[in-house]
């Protein structure tokens, strides 16, 4: 819904407007990305600004500038850990962020992969019925 929003807000010609955005990546897949960043791009240029909740780092990249909010998530949060242009997150080494954009950090650390048997290939479905499945 909000990329269909952001895409009629480009065809209306609106200005000096402020835009919220809430992970408009979420479920897009790597290569739509550019396109994202490019709507929002053409807002910005257009005299809009944009605030986004994001956590794609070619998103956040592709900032202007970058508010991390920290220094850990809910209750441990709070605080301005960090705020400027997004090569200067990469640097800074008291944002948990920087650390996962540095790669000193990984999201799928600790994560257990199936082993995958190539003599017998198969995808077992457990506990699904016929709505959920």
């Amino acid at each position: 819904m909000q990329r269909i929003n952001l895409t009629t807000a480009l065809g209306t010609s609106l200005t000096n407007t402020l835009f919220v955005l809430d992970e408009p990546s979420i479920g897009l897949h790597p290569r739509d990305m550019g396109r994202v960043i490019a709507v929002m791009q053409k807002l910005r240029n257009a005299g809009n600004s944009l605030v986004v909740v994001e956590h794609d780092p070619q998103i956040m990249f592709a900032a202007d500038r970058i508010l991390d909010m920290g220094p850990g998530p809910g209750e441990k949060g709070g605080e301005i850990v960090f705020f400027d242009k997004p090569a200067a997150l990469v640097a800074n080494r008291t944002s948990l962020t920087g650390e996962y954009l540095r790669g000193k950090r990984r999201a799928d650390a600790g994560l257990q992969r199936l082993a995958v048997n190539a003599d017998d290939p198969r995808l077992e479905v457990l506990g699904a019925a016929e709505h959920n499945l």
